[in-house]
């Protein structure tokens, strides 16, 4: 009988055609992810209190790509 070991879930996976899924490593998700938001809060401390239409579409692209690494770790857990 094949019983799973605990956290075994969170090592590989195999995919129902049997290729191997590599798990979501959440301490690299964690540091892409806050380095994208620190140059989001950088750019707010470099225009201080003022509206810059150019700056606040740099810091809605970044968060963009953050909400897209988080995205992409989510959809990899589902195929998982």
């Amino acid at each position: 009988m094949n019983v799973p070991l605990p956290g075994q879930h969170l090592q590989r996976s195999v995919h129902p055609a049997g290729e191997e899924i590599a798990a979501v490593d959440t301490a690299e998700l964690t540091r892409m992810v806050a380095e994208l938001v620190e140059q989001v809060d950088a750019i707010s401390a470099s225009v201080g209190g003022e509206v810059d239409a150019a700056r606040l579409t740099q810091q809605a692209d970044l968060l963009e790509r953050a909400h897209d690494v988080l995205t992409q770790a989510l959809e990899r857990l589902d195929r998982a």
